[in-house]
Order: structure tokens, then sequence, then C-alpha cells
């Protein structure tokens, strides 16, 4: 876990970041740096780069390149603290006959996330609730399992809200959100003026009716209805007690089709759209494109996109095999650590063949790509409207020509999959439950109002960012939650 103790110090020592800087993510490290990051040399490593940056000889993108690795050095010692005595530990405390020889063989399966630091093994953080989602034939030796029941009627609520989408060909439901922040006080520097930009749902695709209803201080920027990644922007000087929020309503309106049955059809066979959706030639090319250095059609992308199409060439059919070979088995959903720390997620999925919701996504839009198939990002929020809560969630949309976009959620197609529900994996190619709050359509895109130091996620809008106007404020040190206040489905 992070060390809160050290907060302080560490924003003391922040400097301003080019984002732009984020596309040298994908040039290697030279061959000894990444010895030493390979062996879990950290402290020398961090040396080591001082020193080339000291002499002064180091080319600008690897310089670049070498100061991001500091950052992640960062990230990564925060995102792995578990060693193993302490996970063998919590495994033997949460599973019934367990014999500390199955870590061997978790590991050996590639079920477990871990790093080598300073010559010790040691696990991502959330590594046993990623085992329980990669290898669920454990549940039935949990000791206890206090999600159980309301797993059950978060899955009762899902089938609810398809079955409306089914009947009615839509479901659209009203909310309305509080989200509230405050400064953690190990990193608090009162009297400093604090900016936090608050994630805001967009207008546009699925989202209605977006109104911005209270803010507990005025608001400095409010980012334009159809911005990619749009917050509201308070800033004050900071206070002992301070509490921020805002309050807002928005609609999702969610269309249904049957994609995944139409992409089984002859493409001169399938049904007309009533109102055919044409895409530009401005976004076509966009979202085609490669963007460093994550969506990057290295290589091996490309010839897992070539094995998985093999000799398809209609687009839909194209995006369906790519969808039912990610959802049905070739990736396992799993807890991952801070995506800065991943150099390029897409590729790093397809190779340990495991990561959450925004990786899947990701590498569904690059083979989509590669394959001359527009995709393109959205994220937010999930939530439930039965039991009025809310988390953090990513998804891809297709461009479907006729038919316009439509979205595709590999991580719940995915979990259908492992809970047998074969029905609901097909719904999640071509549609989305209303129980979505869209704050970003772009991955890795700068709020309105451009942020001057690092932020905690630089690529999604879920939980808010915030600086001061002189230093950047570290990774945990903003707190905040996302509650649901009210919900009604509406016409």
């Amino acid at each position: 876990m992070n060390d809160y103790s050290k907060l302080s110090a560490f924003c003391a020592e922040e400097t301003p970041f080019d984002f732009d800087d984020l596309q040298h993510l994908n040039i290697p490290l030279p061959e000894e740096l990444a010895a030493l990051r390979g062996a879990g040399r950290f402290a020398a490593l961090r040396s080591a780069i001082a020193a080339r940056l000291a002499a002064g000889w180091v080319e600008d993108g690897m310089r670049r390149r070498l100061v991001l690795e500091l950052r992640i050095l960062d990230r990564l010692e925060a995102d792995y603290t578990v060693t193993r005595p302490q996970l063998l530990e919590e495994l033997d405390a949460m599973l019934t006959d367990f014999d500390p020889a199955e870590l061997e063989r978790f590991e050996a399966d590639g079920l477990l996330d871990w790093q080598f630091i300073e010559g010790e093994q040691r696990f991502y953080n959330r590594a046993v609730p990623s085992l329980f989602i990669i290898y669920p034939q454990l549940n039935h030796r949990r000791r206890s399992w206090p999600e159980r029941e309301a797993a059950a009627a978060a899955d009762a609520e899902k089938t609810r809200m398809e079955n409306i989408m089914k009947r009615d060909g839509y479901m659209a439901l009203r909310y309305r959100i509080r989200y509230e922040a405050y400064i953690r006080p190990e990193a608090a520097r009162y009297g400093s003026t604090l900016r936090l930009h608050i994630p805001l749902p967009i207008e546009g695709s699925q989202m209605e009716d977006v109104k911005l209803l209270a803010t507990s201080h005025p608001a400095a920027d409010i980012a334009p209805a159809d911005h990619p990644m749009r917050t509201v922007l308070l800033e004050k000087q900071l206070c002992e007690g301070d509490v921020f929020f805002a309050e807002y309503e928005v609609t999702n309106r969610s269309p249904y089709l049957d994609l995944h049955a139409m992409a089984a059809l002859p493409a001169d066979s399938r049904p007309a759209p009533a109102a055919p959706c044409r895409l530009s030639e401005a976004d076509r090319a966009r979202y085609l494109a490669e963007q460093a250095p994550h969506i990057g059609f290295t290589p091996y992308l490309r010839g897992l996109a070539q094995r998985i199409v093999k000799d398809e060439t209609d687009p839909l059919r194209r995006a369906c095999a790519i969808y039912d070979w990610i959802t049905a088995g070739g990736i396992r959903y799993s807890f991952v650590r801070s995506y800065f720390a991943t150099p390029n997620l897409p590729e790093s999925t397809a190779r340990n063949q495991r990561g959450d919701c925004g990786m899947q996504a990701l590498l569904f839009i690059t083979l989509c790509r590669i394959c001359g198939i527009p995709a393109r990002w959205q994220s937010g929020r999930t939530t439930n409207p039965e039991a009025l809560t809310t988390g953090c969630h990513d998804w891809a949309q297709l461009w479907v020509e006729g038919y316009g976009w439509r979205w595709v959620d590999c991580s719940a197609g995915g979990g259908a999959y492992r809970a047998g529900n074969e029905e609901r994996r097909r719904f999640f190619f071509g549609n989305m439950h209303p129980a979505r709050l869209v704050m970003a359509s772009e991955f890795q895109h700068q709020p309105h109002t451009p942020m001057r130091y690092m932020r905690f996620d630089p690529y999604d809008n879920q939980q808010g960012e915030a600086e001061y106007t002189d230093r950047g404020l570290p990774n945990g040190a903003l707190e905040s939650t996302t509650r649901i206040l009210a919900v009604e489905q509406v016409k």
C-alpha cells in the first residue's frame, strides 16, 4: 500500500509534467537498465538513471523515457507490497484445506501477478481477489463469501435490464449523482491553491440531458458538453476540513440491437438500419490509427489479429471473431497494477492472457483497427440501479456501417462466459446496459483545463484529479466517492 507518511516530501519534489511525454513509454530501456529492472534492483536502477541524466549525453526521447521510468518505479513499489509469507497467510485464512504447495501451481499457471523488488518476491496488492476471479473453482472453498448475495442480486438486476431492452428496443434511466472528495491530511498544504477536476458525464452517444445541479465551491471551468475527458474544475485555497462536491443529473438511453446474431448472417441478408449512419473520412482515419504508446500495431498483435480473423473479410464478422476470442477464454479477467506502470497495455494483455476491463477494451480496439475496423474508447462509471452503488469501468465502441457506434464490453462478456451465461455474453457485443455513466470518450486525453503536473491516472477520467497550482499531488492523496442519490426508469 502507499506509504502516506512520505506524501509531503514526495509533493515537494514534484516537477511539471509534459503530457505528451507518455508517447515515449514505448521506447525500450537500454539493456543494462532493463536487466536491473528485471532483477528487481530498483535502487540501483534509480542510481543508474540519475547518473545518465546527469551526464547529459542521453538523447531527448530516451531522457524523457528515463524520467518516466523513475515515476513508474514509484508506482510499482506501491502496487506490489505483499510478500510470499503474507500471501500464504492470506490464502490459508480464506480457503479451507489450503496446501502451501498450491501456491506454486497458481504461479505456474500464470494466475498470480508478482515482481522482484530488491531481491524479494512481492505480489500485487489485490492478488487474492484476482485469483478468485481468474480461478473461480476456488470459490467453493472460501471460508466466507460476504459478496455472494450482493453478486447474485446484481446478476438479477442485469437480467432485468437486458429483458427490458430486448422487449422495448431500449431502456433509459435518469440518475442523480453526488461526487465528494477531500485531500488526505498528510498531503494537505493549507493556504495553497488547489485545483480539483471532478468527472462529469459527456453529452452524446447514449448520454442525454446532463445537468450540473450544485458544486461545493464556484466552478472555475465547466468543460463543453462533448469534451472527450469532461470535468468541472473547482479552484480554491485549501482549508482544513475542506470537502469538495458536485451533484448532477443525467439520462442514459441505451438502444438494443442483436449484433451478434446479425454477424452470423450474410451481409446482404442483414436488416437495413432505420436511419443509416455514415462515418466521416476524418473520423474513419482517426479511429483506424495507432496512438502511442498503447494502441500500436506491433508484430505480435498483427499476427494475433490474423490468427483470430483468418480469411474472413466481412468487417462485422471480423469484429465478432475478435470479441469471441477475447471473451470466450482468450483473456482472463484480473485486477491489475497502475496502467501507468505498464508501457504497452494491449500487448501486455495478450501476452499474459489476463487484464481488467480497460486492458481488454484496448486490446479489442487495437485488434479491430489492425483489421481495418474503426473502434474507440468509452469509460466512466458502472452502476447498480437497484443497490444504488457505482464503480469504475471501461469499455469499447465499434463502428458498424449503417448502424453507427455500438458498444462492446469484453470484460462483462468474459464474466458472462465464466458464469455459463452465453446469452449475456452475446448481448455485450453491440449492447450496453443503461447502467453506465460516460466520463471519457477518448483514451489518454487532457481535461479541458490541462493539468500542469502528473495525474493520478493519465489515461482515464473516473475518480477525479487534483493538483496545487505550484506542484503536484502524489498518487493516493485524493480520497473520493461517487454515490447514486436517486435513479428512475424514464421513457
